[in-house]
């Protein structure tokens, strides 16, 4: 399989490829993923492979009282060739492992020390990062983290939150997992991080104990889309997205609209 192995790529942003795969690669990919699927699980916090998506994530939060947030900086960027053939050689040999780390990866974009690099657009690159990530140090850590109990961890993409019954050990969860990704050579978005406290902003959310909440910026761009649209179907999802994040908004909602 030669490259190029997309049609087309765009930048969604500074330094943000996404690439729409060929036929052929969009095929190999989801006979990649359905093989990974059946040999491999990762663990239920990691939601962005659950149904409920980045709700779910958050709802996983709310019976704690502190919470913290994480980014992981350009987190396909971070899966080079030799880290997806080393996660998954015993999963599949290693012939296969380097083979398939060959054909899903593209040239990088953002100067990293590796050729090759997982692209956003591909269908598995989001298992392929995630199988990475949770054979990890990082991942290892997180993993025990987890078994303790103590505090509730999920994983939506590159975003991470901890949460705890109190400050203390919240704290400590924070900072084991951020020397981890320093030790696993995952970069942190310090911009979009937030250490514990009792409120934190995740997914133009606000999680707290035993409550979310739409920021008010976004209820504003939701009111817009509304209002600029004539589909039903497009106010149906918009007002069924408010209810299940919290349906005491919609009385806002209605005066904005």
């Amino acid at each position: 399989m030669n490259e190029p192995r997309w049609t087309v790529k765009f930048e969604v942003k500074p330094g943000s490829w996404v690439y729409v795969p060929t036929k052929q690669v969009a095929d190999y990919g989801r006979r990649i993923h359905d093989e990974l699927l059946k040999r491999y699980r990762c663990p239920r916090y990691y939601f962005h492979l659950q149904s409920g998506g980045h709700l779910a994530a958050l709802q996983h939060h709310v019976d704690d009282h502190f919470f913290a947030h994480l980014d992981i900086k350009n987190f396909f960027g971070s899966i080079s060739r030799t880290r997806i053939t080393r996660s998954l050689k015993d999963i599949l040999s290693y012939p296969i492992a380097r083979d398939v780390a060959k054909k899903s990866t593209v040239p990088v974009s953002n100067g990293q020390s590796y050729s090759h690099c997982l692209p956003y657009g591909f269908v598995q690159s989001p298992l392929l990062a995630s199988i990475c990530l949770h054979r990890s140090y990082l991942g290892k850590v997180i993993e025990r983290l987890y078994q303790t109990g103590y505090v509730r961890i999920s994983l939506y993409m590159d975003d991470l939150i901890v949460s705890g019954m109190n400050e203390s050990i919240t704290k400590m969860a924070f900072e084991l997992i951020k020397k981890a990704a320093l030790k696993s050579h995952f970069e942190l978005n310090q911009m979009k991080e937030a250490k514990q406290q009792p409120l934190i902003e995740c997914f133009n959310i606000h999680l707290s104990h035993r409550s979310l909440d739409i920021t008010n910026n976004r209820l504003i761009s939701l009111a817009e889309q509304y209002r600029a649209s004539d589909n039903d179907f497009v106010h149906d999802g918009i007002i069924g997205y408010i209810k299940s994040v919290n349906p005491a908004q919609l009385a806002i909602f209605s005066q904005l609209i």
